[in-house]
Order: structure tokens, then C-alpha cells, then sequence
């Protein structure tokens, strides 16, 4: 997050077509890891996202807004970058933590990181 704050703020970003990213909290990420440490969970695989990767568009865009700055765009062919993960079991796991799935999630995110780069 931090680069690309960096980046929109400088004026010009570059972007790999079709590019995705998992976004979590820093803040969030602590939580999970705080409440699976506290429940003793051992030897489990975990997956600590969001589950729904938002296009790196998308994120430039949110980050443009809040800032109020448009930044140009260097768009280049890239190999697609998706990947998909469940977060059922962490869901399962930590139920309050199933505010990272919702749909305003990235919003709420780059609302409370945005201004602090």
C-alpha cells in the first residue's frame, strides 16, 4: 500500500494488466493471528485474506479518490496475477472476522490507511 501511494501521489503509476490483489489490514492481520494463537490452533493451513482479490485498478482508483489526486496510467501486459483463496475456515475459526469478506471492506480499508502514507 504504502508504493502505491507513493506512486499515485507521484503523478504516475504503472499497472500489469489484469493484475488482483488480496488486501488485508495490517490491523486485521494481528487479530486473526492474536485470536488463532489464543484458540491453540496448531499444524493448520489458514488462509488470512479477504477472499476476494480487487483489481490493482480498482485500488489505484480508491487510493486517487481519497487523496483527490489522478494519477497517469502506465498500463503493461502481464501474465495474469489472480489468485483465489478461501477464507471459510478462518470465517469458522474467528466469526469476527468475517468483516473482512464483505463488500465494503476495501473501502474501509483505504479509508483508514490511505492517510497515513
Amino acid at each position: 500500500m504504502p508504493a502505491l501511494v507513493r506512486r499515485v501521489r507521484g503523478g504516475r503509476v504503472r499497472l500489469h494488466r489484469g493484475a488482483h490483489r488480496d488486501l488485508v489490514d495490517v490491523a486485521d492481520l494481528v487479530r486473526a493471528i492474536d485470536g488463532l494463537l489464543g484458540q491453540g490452533v496448531d499444524n493448520e493451513v489458514i488462509n488470512i485474506a479477504s477472499g476476494t482479490p480487487r483489481p490493482v485498478e480498482t485500488v489505484i482508483q480508491g487510493i486517487e479518490e481519497r487523496l483527490s489526486l489522478s494519477a497517469q496510467r502506465e498500463v503493461v501486459d502481464a501474465p495474469l496475477a489472480l489468485t483465489r483463496v478461501s477464507v471459510e475456515k478462518l470465517c469458522k475459526l474467528l466469526p469476527d472476522l468475517r468483516s473482512v469478506t464483505e463488500p465494503d471492506y476495501l473501502d474501509r480499508l483505504l479509508d483508514r490507511d490511505v492517510p497515513y502514507y
